[in-house]
């Protein structure tokens, strides 16, 4: 058992996998395939469980006193085994269905739930047994312009340049099924590297932090452009709030960096001071929907945010040629490309009927997001894009970078990682476009959102002991002791909310990021 040394307010809330809001709509859809690892359930026959050898006070050992039963739950390295249902209350009504002879086993072999329920389904003393499949969450928020926002859920309703509805149905970040797990943290901080923001738009209530105005060396970086606003509305507008669009991370806060003026225009000097004011500041996230020249000034901002631990997402650039620009083109960066409505690299073209530009494409290419007829936040009135609140043709790898920015804010209210962890994260859960692996037009695939949250670790381990067994969102690291002592001084753990499997059990609700100290635990 770990002893805790100290308490910081640095603790993160576990998102609930539904939440409740009126008008929203909460589905569990299980996935064919999809399952709890280490798990199987398992419904013994009457005649064995009425019979003298079923024992249930072996259950908490992995064992039911059953002969046949027990040699394959050994065999499966069973740890534990527990009652599904609850029989102490309507007991006589529970029994009379069976229901009290419905047991959930945890095993620690390698084999796959399908596998378990197999060998066990074979047994005659076993009526039958089944993995404990996964309902996934997909919450659809009240927005009146969700619907038309086809990044996150293609259904073919996006519009091209002639007015008539064209995509490609799944083609989209799956952020409504993400939702389902989480919808953003106050505590994720996104610096908008841009032309400033509007701060008094309804979609950013009480989310938006002070921030710099490196154009006018102020500390009002009001938007004068609306390309600011936009970005911010992408990758954070409150979602579920019944007006307007849906942003991808709901929760968190906006730091608006302005670096830009109302032309969209700014220097090399402006954007290095706002990626060093960014880190300086404490944003985990910094979004730069920016195209410059290469500039060692520029790279150094860079280097430096990188080292500060900042995750920095930058735009590809829309020349549609095969480089990128900068900052995405840097190694620090991740580059992110833009995609039509149709699963293709957004070119002249592509299905939108937009011929006047493509994403940039080729060496440093990340991934890429959707970039084409956007649907996001404007400066209220007629000062930016169009004459509403509110836009619906933002394009370019502008747009694609905030939405992979909004899905590394969902990431990280989930779990604690560095930068290096988190960009692996992203790039192994693309959903592929082109060849297996990488390749010079689309990079990794597409961001998928859903996918990343799905394999957010339980345990976190940085430096030596990375190699050191992991848990995941649906089984969190099972053995905290294990997990401390694995972790030596400098190390970082992230224990996961669960009940632990330890001598004396242990239930935690909350995310909890420790530092290892000599063998003790720091609660942050």
């Amino acid at each position: 058992m770990f002893k805790i040394s100290r308490v910081r307010s640095h603790l993160l809330a576990l998102a609930l996998l539904c939440v409740s809001a009126v008008s929203a709509r909460c589905e569990n859809a299980p996935a064919v395939g999809d399952w709890m690892p280490g798990e199987v359930i398992l419904k013994i026959r009457a005649s064995a469980f009425s019979s003298p050898a079923y024992q249930p006070n072996l259950l908490a050992r992995g064992r039911t006193g059953i002969a046949s039963v027990d040699a394959q739950l050994a065999r499966l390295e069973t740890t534990s085994i527990r009652n599904v249902f609850n029989s102490t209350t309507h007991a006589s009504r529970k029994h009379d269905l069976g229901m009290d002879r419905i047991l959930l086993a945890h095993f620690a072999s390698a084999v796959t739930p399908p596998e378990a329920s197999a060998a066990l389904g074979g047994i005659g003393e076993v009526e039958w047994a089944e993995p404990n499949g996964i309902g996934h969450g997909t919450f659809t928020p009240n927005d009146p312009t969700y619907r038309l926002q086809w990044a996150h859920n293609n259904h073919g309703q996006a519009i091209d340049v002639a007015g008539d509805s064209v995509g490609t149905p799944d083609c989209d970040v799956d952020t409504n099924q993400a939702w389902g797990i989480q919808t953003g943290a106050y505590n994720v901080v996104i610096a908008v590297i841009d032309t400033g923001i509007d701060r008094g738009h309804p979609e950013f209530a009480n989310k938006v932090l002070a921030g710099w105005d490196f154009v006018n060396n102020d500390s009002d970086p009001n938007d004068d452009n609306g390309h600011g606003t936009s970005c911010s509305g992408i990758a954070a507008a409150i979602g579920n709030n019944g007006q307007g669009v849906a942003g991808v991370d709901w929760g968190a806060a906006i730091l608006p960096v302005k670096v830009m003026n109302s032309n969209g225009q700014g220097s090399t000097t402006d954007l290095a001071n706002g990626i060093e004011y960014a880190a300086d500041f404490g944003a985990q996230i910094l979004s730069m929907s920016v195209e410059f020249g290469d500039s060692q000034t520029l790279h150094d901002a860079v280097t430096y945010a990188w080292n500060t631990y900042c995750a920095m997402f930058a735009a590809a650039g829309n020349e549609n040629r095969n480089s990128l620009g900068y900052p995405a083109a840097y190694p620090e960066a991740f580059g992110v490309g833009a995609l039509s409505p149709c699963n293709e690299r957004k070119s002249p073209t592509s299905c939108d009927g937009e011929t006047n530009w493509g994403s940039n494409y080729g060496a440093g290419l990340r991934a890429m997001a959707p970039g084409v007829r956007i649907h996001t936040t404007d400066i209220r009135g007629s000062g930016g894009y169009s004459l509403g609140d509110y836009t619906s043709t933002f394009n370019g790898t502008s747009a694609a970078t905030p939405f992979v920015a909004g899905v590394a804010g969902l990431v990280l209210s989930q779990s604690y990682m560095t930068p290096v962890q988190l960009y692996a994260l992203l790039q192994t859960t693309c959903d592929n476009l082109g060849p297996p692996g990488w390749d010079q037009e689309t990079g990794n695939g597409r961001i998928n959102a859903y996918a990343a949250l799905r394999s957010v670790t339980g345990a976190v381990f940085v430096g030596s002991n990375s190699g050191v067994e992991h848990g995941t969102y649906d089984q969190p690291y099972r053995t905290v002791t294990a997990g401390v002592n694995a972790a030596t001084t400098g190390n970082y753990l992230v224990i996961k909310p669960g009940n632990y499997d330890e001598a004396n059990p242990l239930s935690i609700g909350k995310v909890i990021h420790v530092d290892a100290i000599d063998g003790g635990v720091t609660i942050h």
